[in-house]
């Protein structure tokens, strides 16, 4: 979470759908927040697991004579889940997308299994500029799409921004945004901004959590922005 972020107030907007939790008291038994890797996190007692993963974004194309794509960003997903003791939920974060030479690369897939074996995916973008696909989420959001062929970049669902077109004729695509909760948790929760397209040179790489990187005109493209997976334990009483 981005520094002075209230986590007090990230629960209460998280549980506010959940009439069970009005006015009860909350107890914090677990944070993690993780851009690689993967593990398991297993409930010490009966709890609820708050889990947000996002997919990472994908690098743009390389295109030296111009209208290159660029790559699409992650999706994000959120899933409320009830535990006990003893079960845990099992995570893997997508890796970004590598800078591109010849080829562009797809962002991973961030995957969250829940106890009862249903499977939460936050969908990589893709290097054609797709953006990322969530499934099996509470809310399930897509990343946006790169650029392509001039034409402009797209936000993530309720997250970053998509980079912009190269300013120069050539009309190299920006990355696509990262998919976030803007809406239920300000920029804390948000998919990163796309980078822009660049005429000459090397693009930048997408921001963080999902972000594509824009088209370049000279090798390499940027890689694309992480993914992520944020779970919070709490027990209630």
């Amino acid at each position: 979470m981005a520094a002075g972020q209230s986590l007090r107030g990230l629960v209460g907007q998280s549980l506010a759908a959940k009439k069970s939790f009005a006015g009860a008291r909350l107890d914090l038994l677990s944070v993690t927040d993780v851009t690689a890797g993967a593990a398991t996190i297993a409930a010490p007692r009966r709890c609820v697991a708050l889990i947000y993963l996002w997919g990472a974004g994908a690098s743009g194309d390389v295109a030296p004579g111009g209208l290159g794509h660029g790559g699409g960003g992650g999706a994000a997903a959120f899933k409320f889940c009830r535990m006990i003791a003893g079960q845990s939920v099992t995570y893997s974060v997508g890796a970004a997308g590598a800078p591109a030479t010849i080829t562009v690369q797809d962002g991973g897939d961030s995957t969250v299994v829940l106890p009862n074996g249903v499977v939460v995916v936050a969908g990589g973008g893709k290097g054609s500029g797709t953006g990322g696909i969530a499934t099996g989420g509470d809310l399930n959001r897509n990343g946006g799409a790169g650029g392509v062929s001039g034409a402009a970049s797209s936000a993530g669902d309720h997250g970053g921004a998509g980079g912009a077109i190269s300013p120069s004729g050539n009309l190299n695509g920006g990355g696509g945004g990262g998919a976030g909760f803007s809406d239920v948790a300000g920029n804390s929760l948000q998919g990163g901004n796309g980078s822009s397209g660049v005429g000459s040179g090397s693009s930048a790489s997408g921001a963080s959590f999902g972000a594509g990187s824009g088209a370049c005109g000279n090798t390499p493209s940027g890689s694309g922005g992480l993914g992520r997976v944020f779970v919070v334990l709490l027990r209630s009483r």
